[in-house]
């Protein structure tokens, strides 16, 4: 069955059939919308590594209390001053990391004006066996903290029989380290400097590390809505040609 569209050029037909005409009609527009999703997301990424930049540049911000946002502070340089909290700490678990399983360690830090915010002080491999854990050396006490601030990791899926009970959690809720802590948690963490004392394999987030990959994608997808436009024109015309 052929479409009611029926074009002529010269001596030739352009007589698409029905099924190209409703198969690029659907096609079409959902290849741009991915192309212009993954597009979209490369953007947001350059926008974060912008703002990391200019805001690395700027001066130290030294947090003495809670009651910060996360807008106010992401992507800063904060000097944190507290005391760490050992017996609180624990290990976030599923970091993948230079290619290997491991946890970051997790301690959280009491403000000397009131608050909690959680240190990040870097990743440790875990071993073969997932029960036994690497051993963490204590947090050292200092009379400040320095790094990077950053939003607090996203829970994500939770696994069947994952917890937050023990020296190991599967993820990070603020609200449920506040009811245990007893003071309220930030809504994002600092990542200490790399050369901290205490300090273990730490990296500072890279937002567009990967956006190559994001717009290698985008492209992609918009030649697909390219290619299916132009087997459609093919198409119509060669069956014209043929006589069908």
């Amino acid at each position: 069955m052929t479409a009611n569209l029926a074009l002529r050029g010269g001596n030739r037909l352009f007589r698409p059939t029905m099924l190209a005409t409703c198969l690029v009609v659907a096609l079409v527009p959902l290849f741009l919308s991915l192309g212009d999703w993954q597009h979209g997301k490369a953007q947001a990424k350059l926008a974060r590594q912008a703002l990391l930049e200019q805001r690395l540049a700027g001066p130290v911000l030294d947090v003495h209390r809670g009651g910060l946002a996360l807008a106010e502070v992401e992507y800063r340089p904060v000097r944190l001053h507290g005391a760490y909290d050992p017996s609180s700490s624990f290990l976030l678990d599923n970091q993948i990391a230079y290619g290997q399983a491991g946890f970051a360690a997790i301690a959280p830090l009491r403000l000397e004006g009131g608050g909690v915010v959680l240190v990040n002080r870097g990743w440790i491999g875990a071993a073969g066996d997932h029960g036994h854990l690497p051993d963490v050396p204590r947090p050292l006490a200092g009379p400040a903290i320095k790094g990077l601030a950053v939003a607090l990791p996203r829970p994500g899926m939770r696994l069947a029989g994952a917890s937050n009970d023990g020296p190991v959690h599967a993820w990070i809720d603020a609200d449920e380290l506040s009811q245990r802590l007893g003071e309220p948690v930030a809504d994002w963490m600092l990542i200490v400097d790399p050369g901290a004392p205490g300090a273990m394999r730490v990296e500072w987030p890279q937002p567009a590390q990967r956006v190559h990959t994001n717009l290698g994608y985008a492209w992609q997808w918009f030649g697909f809505a390219l290619a299916a436009i132009a087997i459609y024109v093919f198409h119509g015309w060669r069956r014209a040609r043929s006589g069908a």
